[in-house]
């Protein structure tokens, strides 16, 4: 059965980041396994996991149903909790999400696209120069 979404509030997103990081987690050595390129340094997966469980840290404290509080939280513990390139740039999408649903309690669907287009370009612009194949590429 398919379950249509038709907007996202703090929870939703909320569950969704959790269920995020523990993919992450699951992954990590993955992760790490196939970061050869810029750097062959094989961390991605370490540090976007270390920068995931900062996020879920801070918001597993927070009991408000509202996206952008919840986004604001999301992005605070993304920048304090960064670990590595990959996850700076992951804390400045998560920066340019929250700015970009400031004073939103629920987004539809078609605002979050919007919102998520603006997040990447936030963190494309904060990389001096954005290589194709890194991170920025995913997004």
């Amino acid at each position: 059965m398919k379950i249509k979404i038709k907007y996202l509030n703090g929870i939703r997103f909320k569950h969704f980041i959790i269920n995020s990081a523990q993919r992450v987690n699951q992954m990590e050595q993955y992760l790490n396994d196939i970061n050869v390129f810029p750097v062959a340094d094989g961390d991605t997966g370490t540090n976007m996991a270390a920068t995931m469980n900062s996020i879920v840290e801070g918001i597993n404290k927070c009991k408000e149903s509202s996206f952008a509080r919840i986004s604001n939280i999301i992005a605070d513990s993304a920048l304090t909790g960064a670990r590595g390139n990959s996850g700076a740039i992951l804390a400045q999408f998560f920066q340019g999400l929250a700015e970009a649903t400031k004073d939103k309690v629920r987004l539809s669907t078609e605002t979050f696209a919007q919102a998520t287009t603006k997040a990447v370009e936030q963190a494309r612009n904060a990389i001096s120069n954005p290589i194709e194949g890194t991170i920025i590429t995913v997004m």
